[in-house]
């Protein structure tokens, strides 16, 4: 939990740009340290990507309630003209 704790104060950090003064210092000093700004680094690049994914999955879900809808208009004026 610690772990967790500190990898994620570390990329709030890194996003916010605070930590960049002292990476630089740790990496040389400290190879966990450097561990840790590293996997900070990625899991702020997945956040990114994730986010991308989800906007493009909200887009898809748009587009196909628009192409549901359609095809239940089309389909209900098809069965009024059967009638």
């Amino acid at each position: 939990m610690r772990f967790f704790t500190g990898l994620v104060c570390a990329t709030l950090l890194v996003t916010q740009g605070l930590a960049k003064p002292v990476s630089l210092l740790a990496r040389k000093q400290d190879p966990v340290a450097q561990q840790l700004m590293e996997a900070a680094e990625a899991h702020s690049e997945a956040a990114a990507a994730i986010k991308e994914a989800a906007i493009a999955l909200k887009d898809t879900a748009l587009s196909l309630k628009t192409t549901v809808a359609q095809v239940a208009e089309a389909s209900e004026e098809e069965n009024k003209l059967k009638n």
